[in-house]
């Protein structure tokens, strides 16, 4: 602290004192803070242990839902209703960082206020007359892998016949996350490194249990003595060398060749049109998505895709993105007998 001394004031004057300001970070987990948890993952990490085999933790287990009467959007509420729903919820607004003690308020159609306010209405809560949001889950791609690690596929839909299966992923994001955060899959920062890993001889007291034989080297192949070579040159003995003249001079074998009567009875070949019969039917303008010209072509038992999106114009489907879509041509090709029309249609 400094000051200057002004005579004849009696003392000092502080106008020109100095203090230091020292600033502190104080690190906030992302998760944990946040204040959009649909699936209540966040809440669920919050806490130190779960008893996932208490039943009660399964009925308040915080899911998506789909909030059926979760009340009008905070852009469609008259100031009188937001500054009563603020008013109401005054204690869950501080607890989620929000200070609306003040005496101005940002409560617009895009303050922050109003944007959690959405988010939390679009979360719902359990209970009355909502429903769980599956279509969260299998758009999530945490999710995805959560059910795929169960054998579900989670992409292809779920329903109220997956909530058990639910129940089980929830369990698992849990205890896979709490592993990572309590250190569990690293060792700890200062924890000392292993010494260099020398090679040991292996002991064992294992006794091979048959006689193993020894291994023979093979014994060189007959030679005829310069004795015996001699005796068979004096015999005029020219065997082995007419042999391979003949070896030599002898043409390779025909392969097997079926016989051909000279006549046959046989029907002519027939050379089918290579010309598309069902050309006629323009596929040009249809849409589609290939996953479901696919699934499409399995279920009408068609050979190629091309086959399935002509199904598809004959049924009056101009956009295959959808199983209505299949169910819609598995129809007109029940009436059709399975036949495309070889004329315009």
């Amino acid at each position: 602290m400094s000051g200057n001394f002004r005579p004849g004031q009696g003392g000092y004057d502080f106008f020109n004192q100095s203090q230091e300001v020292t600033t502190q970070l104080v690190y906030q987990p992302p998760l944990i803070s946040s204040t959009y948890d649909p699936d209540g993952l966040q809440e669920l990490l919050a806490q130190d242990e779960i008893d996932w085999d208490d039943q009660s933790v399964r009925d308040l287990l915080p899911l998506a839902m789909v909030a059926a009467d979760a009340g009008p959007l905070w852009a469609d509420m008259t100031n009188e209703d937001r500054n009563l729903w603020v008013k109401d919820n005054a204690d869950v607004l501080a607890q989620a960082g929000y200070d609306v003690g003040g005496p101005i308020v940002n409560r617009g159609a895009d303050s922050d206020i109003g944007e959690y306010y959405d988010q939390t209405r679009a979360q719902g809560t359990q209970g009355g007359d909502n429903e769980i949001n599956w279509d969260y889950y299998s758009k999530d791609p945490m999710w995805i892998t959560a059910f795929a690690n169960l054998g579900i596929d989670a992409t292809e839909g779920l329903t109220d016949d997956n909530t058990e299966d639910l129940f089980t992923a929830y369990q698992g994001i849990y205890e896979t996350n709490k592993a990572i955060m309590n250190d569990q899959y690293r060792m700890p920062w200062d924890a000392e490194l292993p010494g260099k890993w020398k090679p040991v001889e292996m002991e064992t007291d294992y006794e091979t249990p048959f006689d193993i034989p020894g291994i023979v080297k093979g014994l060189p192949g007959p030679s005829m003595s310069p004795s015996l070579q001699a005796v068979k040159d004096r015999s005029g003995s020219d065997m082995e060398g007419q042999f391979k003249a003949l070896q030599a001079n002898t043409p390779n074998q025909t392969g097997f060749v079926p016989k051909i009567p000279e006549t046959s009875t046989a029907a002519p070949e027939v050379v089918e049109d290579t010309v598309n019969p069902y050309e006629h039917i323009d596929i040009s303008n249809l849409q589609f998505q290939d996953k479901y010209v696919m699934k499409a072509a399995g279920e009408l038992g068609l050979d190629n895709a091309d086959l399935a999106k002509r199904w598809a114009v004959v049924a009056g489907v101009g956009n295959l993105n959808q199983d209505s879509d299949i169910r819609t041509m598995k129809n007109k090709y029940r009436r059709l007998d399975g036949k495309l029309p070889r004329t315009s249609i």
